[in-house]
């Protein structure tokens, strides 16, 4: 069943309440990250989130970012994950 444009815009607007109200919780818990830049931009920086014991296991999460328009870039960037990542 389609929903109007109203119920629309006051689901998304719960939904980043409780994204934000989480995220919150999540930082209080684990503290805040060590931010460290890959790039000259203040958007190009990673977040470490520092285990509280040693020989703890690592978690790499990486974001893919989004597309304009939902449309994706043209040129292939997988080369460049496998030259530095292993899975």
């Amino acid at each position: 069943m389609p929903t109007s444009w109203r119920e629309d815009q006051c689901q998304d607007r719960m939904l980043i309440r409780r994204r934000t109200r989480h995220s919150e919780l999540a930082r209080r818990r684990i503290g805040e990250p060590e931010r460290v830049a890959y790039g000259p931009s203040e958007i190009e920086q990673l977040d470490i989130y520092r285990a509280a014991g040693a020989a703890a296991p690592i978690f790499v999460f990486i974001h893919g970012g989004s597309y304009p328009d939902a449309v994706p870039p043209l040129r292939n960037t997988d080369h460049a994950i496998e030259q530095w990542a292993s899975f």
